[in-house]
């Protein structure tokens, strides 16, 4: 048998330098799998957008019925269904091919008793049964809300003091409502052409002579605006003076107060 020396072993050297760089890797490569792992799993697991189809529906009120018209989007399936307070109506009663599309409308009774001087409501919601969601759902009532008015008042009186060596006319406009405003108001006042060394003195706005206009921006509930009309060397006779409301906003609600007459007799 052979004897083995030490001269004849192999030695093996320890590079633990090596080592440690796979185990790195090894790791490195785990963290991305789980996070890998996160991202899918957050990905996939979030809902998806909502597929409900959109539809414009708008209902009003003309006459005792309740019109509903199909404004724009996606048409709904007669399959649908109407209800007027507690009263379930069927679209496919009105619309016959299947379909209620744009521009269609659907007319059914409001059942108001308009006898009664009284606001009525009735409630209208419509389902598509097909997608399962409420495509309208508002209330009508029998009187509508009015749009706002204002009430101008106008009024002309002689001033005249006596003995006076003139003549002295005061116009006056006022807002008589209690809450509205009234804005840009345009009034006419007319005078003779034999009124002679005219001024005219106003509080509010400004005149044009030219046009014979007065222009006042707005006056606010209960407030008041003044113009007063001096002049002398007035030929005898009666001398009518006129004032007239043109134009406000929003629109006055008593037109009988908009027109106001003075004579002076001379």
């Amino acid at each position: 048998m052979r004897k083995i020396t030490n001269k004849h072993l192999i030695s093996i050297p320890h590079d633990n330098h090596a080592i440690s760089e796979i185990m790195g890797t090894i790791l490195l490569l785990g963290i991305i799998v789980i996070l890998a792992s996160g991202i899918y799993y957050v990905v996939l697991s979030s809902p998806l957008p909502d597929q409900h189809p959109k539809v414009n529906l708008v209902a009003t009120l003309q006459g005792d019925n309740i019109i509903i018209t199909h404004k724009g989007g996606h048409p709904i399936s007669s399959d649908a269904v109407i209800y007027r307070n507690d009263t379930m109506i069927r679209v496919s009663d009105y619309i016959t091919d299947g379909q209620w599309n744009i521009g269609e409308q659907i007319i059914i009774q409001s059942n108001f008793n308009l006898s009664k001087n009284e606001t009525q409501q009735a409630g209208i919601k419509v389902i598509d049964t097909t997608n399962n969601i409420i495509s309208l759902i508002g209330t009508i009532d029998t009187q509508p809300k009015s749009p706002p008015t204002c009430d101008i008042d106008i009024n002309m009186t002689d001033m005249t003091p006596n003995n006076a060596d003139h003549y002295q006319i005061l116009l006056t406009i006022a807002n008589e409502h209690h809450s509205v405003p009234a804005r840009n108001i345009i009034t006419l006042i007319e005078y003779p052409n034999s009124f002679f060394n005219t001024t005219f003195h106003y509080n509010f706005g400004n005149y044009d002579s030219d046009v014979k206009t007065w222009f006042i921006p707005v006056l606010y509930p209960n407030q008041k605006a003044s113009f007063t009309i001096r002049t002398s060397n007035i030929d005898s006779g009666l001398h009518i003076v006129t004032s007239t409301l043109q134009s406000c906003n929003p629109m006055d609600i008593n037109p009988e107060n908009d027109e106001s007459t003075c004579i002076i007799n001379v």
